[in-house]
């Protein structure tokens, strides 16, 4: 199976797609919608765009919105603070495979290299999003790095697309992130949204988790207040620029009636050529209790390599099956058979 790479991907003509929605035979499969814009990824959820656990835009939106709502690294380099995937004069590549995305970006200023993959979650009992991210130095002297690396907008359990869109506002006063603290943000509404008499209890919630290689769980920021301050666009890590992990990190955090964020903090000096990845795991589960259980067994870097080749074999053991023979090399590279969503009418759809 061949792979797709498209150089200073930011600069070429638009595209949208989707990774497969497959996960094996004991998985629980997510749908993930991406552009060639910023980091890529601009949505993703469970069963339906209604269930977007971070939020879907046709498109002509996506294109807009991607390097703002999408996924987002903050680095800060001996004090400097940058953002890769950011600006389009900066090398950088985009590599498409069946069921994985990668990026990288090649920051001869920061001397930084950062790439980022994505794969969906292949046989297991809760369906999610993986995402790597691995930060190079390629200067001849150490630097002293923090970074900050998520989403800036989670979409708590319990908040449909179509009240995201008319009541987004009001729906801030059911939304709420518990259990922050022992950095396993769980993102649901405190109760039932409907416009009835009768309050239900939300079980189910959304996700979001950062492994360091060895498998401890990384701290986590879920009040963007504290990464943008007052910077509302969120073009510009404002806080993150101007105070250091540490001071951040130590501050309390608002875990009610916002849109949370949720951002993966580290900190440490790289020597000349040393790399350190961050493993992050995004997803939906119909319990906390469930949750829990789950992490019971490790999340190490060996586990998230498992899972990536898993990934890449389920997909090419189904797109083994299909071959096609034209004229054109490039039209016969092996697919996978599952349906790719992509520009219809200027807009691209998951399931309906």
């Amino acid at each position: 199976m061949k792979n797709y790479i498209i150089e200073n991907y930011g600069k070429q003509s638009t595209f949208a797609s989707f990774l497969p929605g497959i996960s094996g035979v004991h998985g629980v499969p997510i749908w993930c919608f991406y552009v060639n814009r910023g980091q890529g990824v601009v949505s993703f959820g469970v069963d339906d765009k209604e269930n977007s656990i971070m939020e879907f835009y046709p498109a002509h939106q996506a294109y807009q919105n991607v390097k703002t709502t999408g996924f987002r690294t903050f680095l800060k380099v001996n004090g400097k603070a940058c953002e890769p995937f950011s600006d389009e004069e900066v090398p950088s590549s985009m590599e498409i495979a069946m069921n994985l995305l990668e990026l990288e970006e090649r920051h001869s200023e920061s001397g930084l290299r950062t790439r980022v993959s994505y794969f969906t979650l292949p046989n297991e009992p809760i369906g999610g999003l993986v995402r790597t991210v691995t930060v190079t130095n390629t200067l001849d002297k150490p630097v002293e790095l923090e970074l900050l690396d998520g989403i800036p907008a989670l979409i708590p359990y319990g908040v449909n697309l179509s009240r995201m869109k008319e009541i987004g506002q009001t729906a801030k006063a059911w939304m709420q992130v518990e259990d922050a603290s022992d950095n396993i943000p769980y993102y649901r509404t405190k109760a039932s949204l409907a416009d009835s008499a009768e309050v239900a209890v939300i079980e189910t919630g959304n996700f979001a988790l950062g492994f360091h290689p060895d498998g401890t769980r990384m701290p986590v920021i879920v009040d963007p207040t504290l990464v943008f301050s007052y910077d509302t666009a969120m073009r510009k890590p404002i806080e993150f620029a101007e105070r250091s992990l540490k001071e951040l990190l130590a501050e309390q955090q608002v875990t009610t009636n916002e849109i949370p964020c949720a951002f993966f903090a580290l900190g440490r000096v790289l020597q000349r050529g040393e790399s350190v990845t961050l493993y992050e795991l995004y997803g939906q589960v119909d319990s906390k209790e469930r949750l829990h259980t789950y992490l019971e067994t490790e999340r190490t870097a060996a586990w998230f390599s498992a899972k990536r080749q898993q990934a890449i074999d389920l997909t090419e053991a189904l797109g083994s099956r299909v071959e096609t023979k034209t004229a054109s090399e490039t039209f016969d590279v092996p697919i996978a058979p599952t349906i790719t969503w992509t520009m219809c009418c200027g807009e691209a759809f998951p399931f309906s």
